[in-house]
């Protein structure tokens, strides 16, 4: 079991919509509504903003930090992607290129482990990749669905999940540029989607309070897991074993999928919905963070 370590409690100004943590680092980025994405340095222990980038005149709903730790990527609500270099001696993000996607065709976005392609779903339900190297649209997918809330690549770098207002999963091989399963599973909007760290999982939170697990070949359930509250995020462990929900009632829990039970429920952390939970997949487990609208970012470790 974890236990709540570091705490921000005004991480940012307004609600924190997103974050995450870097694979190759101890950085953890954060966007939110208050219009500047941070990355956070954890690896003396505590929660150090090491930079932010320049304020945007809309909210960022997600941000990456590259694995070579030198690119900053945000997206807004007007559906700009905003491309930066940082640097080491400064604290300065420099915008190096942006990307419009149009009106209403960016959410959110996901980055590939290669750092090769930006992937983002289109409010007419179509996932659209870009070039970041050169900010050139690479294809585009319709996934014949509505509004897509999020989607993530796999560590393959080919396989993509989506999720949006409609509650389907769709699991994507881009190279073929195919649906490779459409699962409804939820009956309400579904905000959060994640790979096990073996891709053999694809887990979905949903607004109709439940967590999915499928099997990512067969597309099956493999079991649904209830909530008191909404559940706005989901983030799988490494250790196969566990994964983390964040909940709109202001908890994030923490549940067994062998054994289908809950391990523990954090209740007096937040105070606001959790928009976000992140794993570190560096340290195996030793630690994760929780983001709310209440602008709390909150560390937990074993």
């Amino acid at each position: 079991m974890y236990h709540s370590t570091n705490k921000i409690e005004k991480a940012h100004q307004k609600d924190i919509w997103y974050s995450a943590w870097s694979n190759v680092n101890d950085y953890i980025v954060t966007a939110s509504l208050d219009g500047t994405a941070k990355i956070w340095d954890t690896s003396n222990g505590k929660l150090e903003c090491i930079r932010t980038s320049p304020m945007q005149r809309m909210g960022i709903t997600s941000a990456h930090i590259c694995n070579n730790k030198t690119q900053f990527i945000t997206c807004c609500q007007d559906a700009m992607i905003h491309i930066y270099d940082i640097n080491d001696n400064d604290n300065e993000c420099v915008e190096t290129n942006s990307i419009d996607t149009g009106l209403m065709e960016s959410f959110k976005i996901n980055v590939s482990p290669d750092d090769q392609h930006i992937i983002t779903g289109t409010s007419k339900g179509c996932l659209n990749m870009f070039s970041i190297s050169t900010g050139e649209q690479e294809c585009s997918i319709d996934c014949n669905s509505k509004f897509i809330l999020d989607n993530v690549f796999a560590s393959d770098c080919n396989t993509v999940a989506t999720v949006g207002v409609d509650g389907k999963l769709n699991i994507i091989d881009i190279n073929a540029s195919s649906i490779v399963h459409s699962l409804q599973g939820h009956s309400l909007p579904t905000r959060s989607v994640c790979f096990s760290h073996n891709d053999k999982l694809v887990m979905t939170a949903s607004d109709d309070r439940h967590v999915n697990i499928y099997d990512t070949v067969s597309g099956k359930v493999i079991t649904s897991y209830s909530h008191s509250g909404m559940a706005l995020s989901v983030a799988s462990c490494v250790d196969q074993k566990h994964f983390l929900v964040g909940c709109s009632d202001s908890k994030v829990l923490q549940w067994d999928i062998g054994s289908t039970g809950l391990i523990h429920t954090y209740d007096a952390v937040h105070s606001e919905p959790v928009w976000s939970v992140a794993t570190n997949a560096e340290k195996f487990d030793q630690k994760f963070v929780s983001a709310g609208e209440d602008g709390i970012l909150q560390m937990y470790e074993c």
